[in-house]
């Protein structure tokens, strides 16, 4: 396991690469969220949809 294989591990000790892994980790969650709440927009916007066209 090596300094930029992903691992988060950093033979050197250094904090600004535990802070590299830690902002890149925020950054997926953040994306993944923001991915989850399009989706769900989406849904709910087709819902809306169908019970107009329900009418």
């Amino acid at each position: 396991m090596g300094f930029f294989d992903g691992s988060g591990t950093d033979p050197h000790g250094s904090d600004s690469a535990r802070e590299h892994d830690a902002f890149i980790e925020s950054q997926r969650e953040f994306e993944i969220y923001m991915e989850y709440e399009r989706q769900r927009k989406e849904e709910e916007n087709r819902n809306r949809n169908n019970n107009n066209s329900n009418l």
